[in-house]
């Protein structure tokens, strides 16, 4: 997100500069004195005072209370991302550490995004969270019938990169083996490559079956509908523990109250595989979350997409965590494309 207002003078864009640096690394209010003696502005103190007044009454800043020095606002959080951040490459050595934890000998996408969410929090020290594409997108790979007796089948649905999902399907009499095994090949015959909702289709339409087999197929292609219709985006987290050191601890307690009632899928962005995503305070989601901030990329999946990214207070090192973001994104895209082949 870029600001479109007009762009402020360069001594007014390095004290706000200064004061969003000093306060993600001190965690104080900053005060005229020590912005007049950092980086060689070469200016007062009352110059400073009058350039922060500015910045205070544009909204960029603000005072905590009287007498103390100034914080950064969204708005001026959202002037440094857009504008003032330092370009961050990443560490060699994270490059290495995050190349080795995802190229692991890992066999499904679920497995794939644990790991990703885990090793974000581990190397940003905040909340993780990475989100699944949605289901509806895939695309079938192979289905397996297996019987647990007492007219139940256990269904098998294999899709894109060894995403699957299980149904127990209650039919209205046992079937028997062979109808079983000559209901799963039509299944595949009819079903390979296409996304479930297509698939349950071509079940559904499938001819010249004699009635059990046609029986199955049908209670498929159900099963087939009611995943694909599951619209519960899968969302993996990483890191809740670091929660208990955030400040103030309000923010903890409500982020905890989300990740236990599962409601953490409407804070994450549309994916969008080039590039990262910063949302800051009020341009979350959620309304009553204004001390939070979320740094997000997105990641490929075939013809799929997801995102990943960490969520942590505002006062955070906006350039660093957006790099490890990003290359965590990367990798997970590199990881995912090797288990499609």
């Amino acid at each position: 997100m870029i600001n479109h207002e007009a762009p402020l003078d360069e001594r007014k864009e390095r004290i706000l500069r200064e004061i969003v640096e000093a306060y993600v690394q001190m965690g104080e209010p900053v005060g005229s004195k020590a912005i007049a003696a950092g980086r060689d502005l070469d200016v007062s103190s009352a110059t400073v005072r009058n350039e922060m007044a500015i910045l205070e009454r544009e909204g960029y800043i603000a005072q905590p209370h009287p007498s103390a020095g100034r914080i950064p606002t969204d708005k001026g959080y959202r002037y440094y991302v857009d504008r003032l951040a330092p370009a961050v490459d990443a560490d060699p050595q994270e490059r290495r550490e995050i190349e080795r934890s995802m190229a692991g000998a890992l066999s499904a996408l679920d497995d794939l995004l644990m790991r990703a969410s885990h090793l974000l929090s581990d190397l940003t020290n905040y909340t993780s969270l990475a989100s699944a594409p949605p289901v509806s997108e895939a695309r079938l790979r192979h289905v397996e019938l297996v019987p647990l007796g007492h007219r139940r089948i256990f269904l098998v649905i294999v899709g894109d990169g060894a995403w699957h999902a299980e149904r127990v399907l209650e039919l209205a009499q046992e079937p028997a083996e062979d109808t079983l095994r000559r209901s799963g090949e039509v299944a595949n015959r009819l079903a390979h490559g296409l996304g479930l909702t297509e698939a349950a289709a071509a079940l559904d339409k499938a001819e010249g079956l004699d009635r059990e087999t046609s029986r199955v197929l049908k209670a498929t292609a159900l099963a087939l509908r009611t995943v694909a219709s599951d619209r519960g985006g899968r969302v993996f987290t990483g890191g809740t523990s670091r929660l208990v050191v955030w400040e103030p601890a309000p923010t903890a307690r409500r982020v905890l109250e989300m990740l236990e009632e599962g409601e953490m899928e409407p804070l994450l962005p549309e994916p969008a595989p080039e590039g990262v995503s910063v949302r800051i305070g009020r341009e979350l989601a959620f309304e009553d979350y204004h001390d939070l901030s979320l740094i997000a990329a997105g990641y490929r999946f075939g013809r799929q997409a997801g995102t990943l990214g960490v969520l942590g207070p505002t006062r955070m090192h906006y350039p660093s965590v957006m790099c490890t973001v990003a290359e965590v994104a990367r990798s997970l895209s590199r990881a995912l494309s090797r288990l499609e082949q």
